[in-house]
Order: C-alpha cells, then structure tokens, then sequence
C-alpha cells in the first residue's frame, strides 16, 4: 500500500512540474502551408485515389447495421438506428424505452437481417419511423 500511494504522489508532482509553455505554434507557417494547398473536388480526388466518394458516402453496410441491431447493449440504445441515420428523437425514443423493452429492436433486427439478405438496406436509410416498416 505504502508503494502505491508512493507511486501515486510521485505522478502527481511529476504532473504539476510538467508544462506545456515550452511548445508554439508558428501561425504565420500553418497560413502559408494552407494558402499553397491545392483544393480537390470528389471527381479529382477519386481519379487519385480510384475510389467513387459519394457512392462511399451514401452506402450503408447492410451487415453492420444487422450486427449493431443485434449486439444487445447497442441494439436497446439504438445505435443502429444512428448509423442508418435516422433523427435523433428517434434514437432518444430507443435510448429511454430501451429499444421498446426489446420489442422494437427484435422487429428492427429482423427487418434488417432481410435487409441483408436482400444486400440493400437503403430504404431504412433516413427512415424517421420509430417503427421500421
């Protein structure tokens, strides 16, 4: 015990004589470092990278909305329904029922295991619903 509360001391001066006024920052370097920068629109930066940005930005993963739904603890919270970007009263709705008592996010996690299963769960997308379908 006498070593713990030792250890615990020594942390906490070591942390009061630790400072952060030795460090700067140079306002005028970060300035001209974005003033040189150049701007990359989607299409530009999907040439570089090879990538289509917007269809990466719109879709969601039908699996991971599944698994969110049916992790328990995120399920009740309504996670899921975040993810799939709904409103917040409707994620507020689940946070203080508890999913419904588990009702609505049993009906959540099947609808989106079909969702799956079909490969799109772009129509629960946006959905302001406290109910999926």
């Amino acid at each position: 015990m006498k070593k713990l509360v030792f250890i615990l001391i020594a942390f906490v001066a070591y942390s009061f004589s630790v400072s952060a006024n030795d460090y700067s920052v140079n306002e005028l370097a970060i300035d001209q470092m974005f003033s040189q920068a150049d701007e990359l629109s989607s299409a530009e930066f999907a040439d570089f990278t090879g990538t289509n940005v917007q269809a990466q930005l719109s879709s969601v993963n039908p699996w991971a909305a599944w698994a969110l739904t049916w992790t328990a603890g995120v399920g009740i919270c309504g996670v899921h329904r975040l993810y799939l970007g709904s409103t917040t009263g409707v994620f507020l709705v689940y946070l203080c029922t508890g999913g419904g008592c588990g009702i609505i996010q049993t009906v959540d996690w099947v609808v989106l295991l079909i969702a799956a299963i079909d490969g799109s769960a772009s129509r629960y997308e946006g959905n302001s619903k406290i109910i999926m379908w």
